[in-house]
């Protein structure tokens, strides 16, 4: 009887053991990804990484890698062209997308079109040079690296005693930098707004050097950038408390103003929902449900910039549109905004969005014309 229960104990131990196992492996950033590390037979030594950069740590063909992992999951597999200091001083892109594509080319995986086709259809081309001037880079870190884009291309330039020796340009488009397309997009931002962790708020220092006063007491505008139209920006609205703090404006006195700042920032506590409506393709929708403060939280660790304008305002009810730009990647989410400001001084209710994700930058006027039907 012992040994029978001996036996079911260790039983058991193993399999608590495979589950924790899967259940603690790593995910995949796109399914691009997914397939690279099933063409290297790594698969099983990334699944169980923990967050970090894997500088040179892993080699396919006898040439070096990097791999990424970020909150658990792989978020870069490529040739390992860049350094860790390069990567410290420039934030970009730049750096993933062409160390994954210059891997990715090289693996033998299952292609709808061939190498070349997918190059040319990809609009990437070298002015000087070519992909072989890459392996170069795996051996020699010292020539010096310009970055460069016009808001619609990248040109990346390698230079050693003033002369080039490489120049590649591409598209400054999402799907191509992500190696994804729109369809997977859409499927996994839900995810990807509950996966990115709550950062810490810090709020913004501001002087009163920096602020715009009006004619209104107490009442001062941070001025900002605008997107497409004037109506369209990053403006922020503050008072001043007694103690001579400057501090967000956020009460029913300026509804619109108290918004703008609770939609674009971090910085007011709050309970709000919002349901978003998240139009894909082919006509189909889905409903995401997450709080305020997660959807902006998730937003601006991507790189997004937020843009606030007021379509309407009757009554309690405002109608508002409200833009995360990515400027490095080229595309935006964007919102169409209903809001009961009756709701702002309990700091909860819901907050009723309409979400088309990843709209290309070169596709924004068609859009922002369409949401204001």
């Amino acid at each position: 009887m012992e040994n029978r229960w001996l036996y079911t104990c260790f039983i058991f131990l193993l399999l608590w053991g495979g589950h924790s196992d899967l259940a603690a492996q790593n995910s995949y950033q796109t399914d691009l990804l997914g397939r690279m590390a099933t063409s290297l037979q790594l698969t099983s030594q990334f699944n169980t990484l923990k967050d970090g950069v894997y500088w040179k740590h892993f080699s396919f063909s006898g040439k070096p890698i990097t791999v990424i992992v970020q909150n658990r999951r792989i978020e870069h597999i490529g040739y390992a062209l860049f350094t860790p200091y390069q990567r410290s001083v420039i934030s970009s892109p730049v750096f993933n997308f062409l160390e994954r594509y210059s891997l990715e080319v090289d693996l033998t995986m299952n292609r709808e079109k061939t190498v070349v086709k997918q190059i040319a259809e990809d609009d990437i081309s070298f002015e000087k040079g070519t992909f072989s001037f890459f392996q170069t880079l795996l051996k020699d870190t010292t020539f010096v690296l310009n970055i460069k884009n016009n808001g619609k291309r990248y040109t990346v330039n390698w230079h050693k005693n003033d002369v080039l020796h490489c120049s590649v340009n591409f598209p400054m488009d999402f799907d191509l930098l992500n190696g994804s397309e729109m369809l997977e997009n859409e499927r996994r931002i839900k995810t990807d707004i509950w996966t990115y962790p709550l950062q810490k708020v810090v709020p913004m220092n501001v002087s009163l050097d920096k602020l715009q006063s009006t004619w209104q007491n107490n009442y001062f505008i941070l001025p900002g950038e605008s997107y497409y139209i004037d109506e369209l920006n990053t403006n922020r609205y503050y008072e001043q408390s007694p103690k001579g703090e400057f501090r967000l404006v956020y009460h029913s006195k300026y509804p619109l103003e108290s918004l703008a700042n609770l939609l674009t920032t971090q910085e007011i506590e709050n309970e709000f929902t919002m349901n978003i409506r998240l139009k894909k393709y082919g006509l189909q929708e889905e409903l995401i449900s997450v709080p305020l403060n997660r959807w902006t939280n998730y937003c601006l660790m991507i790189g997004c910039r937020p843009f606030f304008g007021v379509i309407s305002y009757e009554g309690n009810l405002a109608v508002c549109e409200l833009v995360m730009r990515n400027v490095d990647q080229g595309y935006n989410h964007i919102m169409k905004i209903t809001f009961d400001t009756s709701q702002l001084d309990a700091r909860k209710g819901v907050i009723q969005a309409r979400l088309n994700c990843y709209v290309p930058s070169s596709k924004i006027e068609y859009l922002f014309d369409e949401i204001k039907q």
